[in-house]
C-alpha cells in the first residue's frame, strides 16, 4: 500500500496550479469547517477531527514511522494547528495503539466474547506466544519447518499429538538466523518450496525455488529487525492473516539496536510481540544459556539473557539432546537423532517427550521421557521401589508420592514416615540420601531453582 497523497501540486494560495479550482485538500478543509460560523472553538475541533482522520490514513500506509510522523506534522501545519515534535509523537502513539488493540476494555456488567484456550499442537505449543529454546544444532528450525508443513497440509496429528488444521491459513517465517541457501534446502525437504531450475553462474550452481503459496519468508539477507517498523510489520501481517502461524527464528537475530537480551528491554520486546501476534499462534526461538547446555531436558529460565524473556511468554518449550548417566553424571548424546521436548508454563501440565529426527526431516514420537527413563533404569538396576532400603527407600517414597512435583529438602523431611521423621538426625539423613539418590540417577535435582534445593522422582 502506498502512502496516501492528494497527488495534486498546489500553489501558495491553495489552488491547483494551472487552474482556478481549489485542490481536493482545500475542499476537504472547507467542508470540515462548514457551519462553524467563525466560532474559533468549533473550527479548532473540526480541524482536529480532520487531522485525526488524515493521521489514521497516514498510519495505515506502508511508509516508515519516521516518514509518517513527518507527514502528520505537515498536515497539522496545513491546518494551522501548532504541534511540536513531541505532540506529533504522542498523537502517533495514541492512534497506533488503537490500531494495535484487538481486545477493547470491558465496562462493568458488560458481556464480552473470547475464544477458549486452544492448542496449535496439543499441550506443547499454545495458540499464544511460545518460546522454543535449544542449543545451536539441536534442530529448532528443522522441527518448526516440519510443524509448519504438517499445519499447512492439515495433518490431524504431529508427534502423535492433535494438531490444529491449517486449512487455508498462512505461515510467516522470519528466518533471520539463516540465509536463502539454508532455508531453500530446508523448506524443499518438506515440500514447502519447489526447485524450479538450476544453472551455473561463474562456475557455481544457482538454484531457483518456488515458495509455498501460503508462506511468507524473511531470511538473514533481508536485514529485518524488530524495531518499531518491524514490529508494526509483524502486527499488520497477523491482522491480515487471522488464524495464521508466525515463526521468529531467532530472537537474538531480530533484536533492534539498543535492545540487549541480558536486560529488561528484551522482556519488553517480547511483550510487544505478544500484542503484535494479534491472537495468532507465534513461536519465537531462542538459544540456551551456557549452563543449560549441560542439561538434556531444558526448563524455564534455561534460555540465555534476562529472565523477563521467559516471563513474557505463555508456553516455554525446550528442545534438548537425549542424555544418559555415566559415572553418576548426565552426558548428552549429541550424535544421536533423538531429542527431548520439554513443554512448561501455562495451559497444561509439564510435558516431556522423546522424539527422533529422521531422514528428510521426519519427526517421530518415541515415548514420554518418564517412560523412557523408567525402562532404562529398570533394565540396568531394577525397580527403585524394590531395590532401595532404609532411608533411601523412605526418601524416594516421599518423592514418588508427590506425583512428579518438585519438593524442597525440608518438604521431603517433613513428609517422611513417622519412624524416620522422629529421628534426631532426620534433616541431615534426608539431605545426604537425596544427594545419593541424585548421584545414581534415581531422582533429579532442579538445577534452575533459587534458594533451597528442590528434588523429584525421575520423570
Amino acid at each position: 500500500m502506498s502512502a496516501p497523497s492528494e497527488h495534486i501540486q498546489t500553489s501558495a494560495n491553495g489552488h491547483a496550479q494551472g487552474g482556478d479550482q481549489p485542490s481536493a485538500w482545500e475542499m476537504r478543509k472547507a467542508h470540515a469547517t462548514a457551519g462553524c460560523c467563525r466560532d474559533p472553538v468549533a473550527e479548532h475541533d473540526a480541524l482536529w477531527v480532520l487531522l485525526l482522520e488524515r493521521a489514521r490514513e497516514i498510519i495505515a500506509s506502508s511508509w516508515r514511522i519516521s516518514q509518517q510522523r513527518q507527514a502528520i506534522h505537515a498536515v497539522a501545519k496545513s491546518l494551522d494547528l501548532k504541534l511540536s515534535t513531541a505532540d506529533v509523537a504522542d498523537l502517533y502513539d495514541q492512534l497506533d495503539t488503537t490500531l494495535a488493540a484487538y481486545e477493547p476494555d470491558v465496562e462493568p456488567g458488560q458481556e464480552f466474547d473470547t475464544f477458549s484456550q486452544s492448542w496449535l499442537l496439543d499441550e506443547i505449543f499454545l495458540v499464544g506466544l511460545n518460546l522454543l529454546v535449544g542449543q545451536p544444532g539441536a534442530g529448532k528450525s528443522r522441527l518448526l519447518v516440519a510443524l509448519a508443513g504438517a499445519f499447512l497440509n492439515s495433518q490431524e496429528t504431529f508427534l502423535q499429538r492433535k494438531l490444529i488444521s491449517g486449512g487455508n491459513r498462512h505461515v510467516l517465517i522470519v528466518g533471520t538466523d539463516q540465509d536463502r541457501q539454508q532455508w531453500g534446502a530446508l523448506l524443499a525437504e518438506q515440500g514447502l518450496a519447489e526447485v524450479t531450475g538450476k544453472k551455473l553462474v561463474d562456475g557455481q550452481e544457482k538454484v531457483t525455488y518456488r515458495l509455498h503459496p501460503r508462506i511468507h519468508l524473511k531470511t538473514s539477507g533481508g536485514g529485518f529487525r524488530l524495531d518499531a517498523d518491524g514490529m508494526r510489520w509483524i502486527r499488520n501481517w497477523n491482522q491480515q492473516h487471522p488464524g495464521g502461524l508466525a515463526i521468529l527464528d531467532s530472537l537474538s537475530a531480530v533484536l533492534p539496536p539498543g535492545v540487549k537480551e541480558g536486560d529488561e528491554s528484551a522482556g519488553r520486546l517480547m511483550r510487544q510481540v505478544e500484542v503484535a501476534r494479534q491472537g495468532n499462534a507465534c513461536i519465537v526461538t531462542h538459544h540456551t544459556s551456557k549452563g543449560a547446555t549441560k542439561d538434556g531436558e531444558l526448563g524455564v529460565y534455561s534460555g540465555s539473557g534476562h529472565g523477563s524473556i521467559d516471563r513474557a511468554v505463555s508456553r516455554f518449550i525446550g528442545l534438548g539432546y537425549e542424555s544418559h548417566l555415566e559415572h553418576g553424571q548426565e552426558k548428552l548424546h549429541e550424535d544421536s537423532p533423538r531429542r527431548v521436548i520439554t513443554s512448561q508454563k501455562r495451559g497444561a501440565a509439564n510435558q516431556r517427550l522423546i522424539v527422533e529426527n529422521g531422514p528428510f526431516n521426519s519427526w517421530d514420537y518415541i515415548s514420554t521421557a518418564a517412560e523412557d527413563r523408567e525402562l532404562k533404569r529398570q533394565a540396568q538396576e531394577g525397580d527403585p521401589a524394590e531395590r532401595l532400603t532404609g532411608w533411601k527407600k523412605a526418601v524416594y517414597g516421599v518423592l514418588t508420592a508427590a506425583g512428579g512435583e518438585w519438593l524442597t529438602t525440608s518438604q521431603v523431611s517433613d513428609a517422611l514416615p513417622p519412624e524416620f521423621a522422629s529421628k534426631n538426625n532426620a534433616g541431615k539423613q534426608t539431605q545426604a540420601n537425596l544427594r545419593l539418590l541424585a548421584d545414581d540417577g534415581t531422582i533429579e535435582e532442579d538445577r534452575q531453582s533459587i534458594g533451597e534445593h528442590r528434588w523429584r522422582a525421575r520423570q
